[in-house]
């Protein structure tokens, strides 16, 4: 039902909800105009404080941080503005935040001069009832597997988390997936992108596990990545819907051939800027079919590893092998010709290459080309 202003007169009054979208636009454009629409009336203040949906904590607001969160029912997102640096007690402040008892959160973002991770703070946080399943956090500075391990040991209903760009000689291991993936059975979504960590795979028997929830796994960017913690990772997730591993240098053919033999279910695999050449050669159908996006970029797949696409991946909807300077015309013929339900391929191609079907697919003019494929 619509919240409406009350009183003999709400007939000339847009209901609280339309309102609501307005601010909401107006929020999109720049936040800071919704301090100007507060100061209206007590309405427009109510409907503000629900719409507000980010706060930046600085040492001004520090002594009005516990009301202003309160105050904020609605918040996603606290940001620690990097010029906070006259309190160093990071762990507090998360602490401070986390007893407000109506928390809202989705995202925490820490300056970069953070030391490390808060890990008393975060296990307030994960004790506040009101803190959503899903959380991201970015922080830039030193990190340890240690932290987030608080962290996944009182939040056992998280659902997704994102750990994204750690700089320092620290940063984030397999550790830190092994341990979400076990002390959080509920996972689903889990983005470990360029996390710092430089130590190999992690793995012990302790974490002979498996999470048959988890359905999205971003690790790309990671120097940690190898085979073997692809092999575990198909193990712990035999689910996996969506993988993207790209721009890891130590995968080879083998620890990617490995999880897809493991994870069945996956659609989108990205292996953008692997070194590799022959994912597909040894695979019985059934282990990739249900592959539908495929970024293959920067690989150093030849027109036999698009043959092999095109034979094995019969689901395919979406290729992407740009800058693979050995696949030719032919390559991509193979993969149009085999693939019954390919929709676009992305493609350094040869100019003039002319599609040949019952029913044509057109000629590509330039040496960069989108080919959209459309059947009769």
């Amino acid at each position: 039902m619509k919240k409406q202003r009350s009183g003999p007169s709400s007939g000339y009054y847009f209901p609280d909800d339309c309102w609501e979208l307005i601010f909401r636009k107006l929020r999109e454009d720049d936040e800071r105009d919704l301090d100007s629409i507060s100061l209206v009336s007590k309405r427009f203040l109510s409907i503000s404080n629900r719409v507000k949906l980010s706060l930046n904590v600085h040492d001004k607001i520090l002594p009005l941080l516990p009301n202003l969160v309160r105050r904020f029912g609605h918040i996603e997102t606290i940001v620690i503005d990097s010029s906070y640096k006259k309190v160093q007690d990071i762990d507090g402040l998360v602490d401070q935040i986390s007893r407000s008892g109506v928390l809202n959160l989705r995202a925490m973002k820490f300056p970069w001069w953070s030391t490390k991770l808060p890990r008393d703070g975060f296990k307030a946080l994960a004790l506040n009832k009101n803190t959503k399943n899903n959380l991201k956090d970015e922080v830039p500075g030193h990190v340890t597997d240690d932290g987030v391990d608080a962290l996944a040991s009182k939040l056992k209903e998280l659902k997704e988390i994102v750990f994204e760009d750690f700089y320092g000689p620290l940063g984030l291991t397999s550790f830190t997936c092994y341990t979400l993936t076990k002390s959080c059975p509920l996972l689903e979504n889990l983005k470990m992108t360029n996390t710092g960590g430089q130590e190999m795979d992690l793995f012990v028997p302790d974490y002979l596990h498996q999470n048959h929830h988890m359905r999205h796994l971003d690790i790309s960017r990671n120097m940690w990545l190898t085979d073997t913690t692809l092999e575990n990772f198909g193990q712990v997730c035999p689910n996996l819907q969506f993988l993207d591993v790209s721009s890891c240098m130590r995968p080879t053919n083998s620890g990617i051939r490995e999880i897809l033999r493991r994870c069945p279910a996956i659609r989108q695999l990205n292996i953008h800027g692997l070194n590799i050449s022959d994912v597909f050669g040894s695979y019985s159908d059934h282990c990739v079919v249900n592959l539908k996006t495929l970024e293959a970029q920067e690989t150093q797949i030849d027109d036999k590893g698009m043959a092999m696409i095109g034979k094995r991946c019969r689901n395919l909807q979406y290729l992407d092998s740009r800058c693979c300077k050995k696949v030719t015309d032919k390559g991509v013929m193979e993969v149009v010709r085999n693939c019954a339900r390919l929709r676009k391929v992305s493609s350094n191609i040869l100019p003039q290459m002319a599609f040949s079907r019952p029913s044509p697919l057109g000629t590509l003019i330039h040496q960069v080309a989108t080919v959209s494929v459309k059947r009769s």
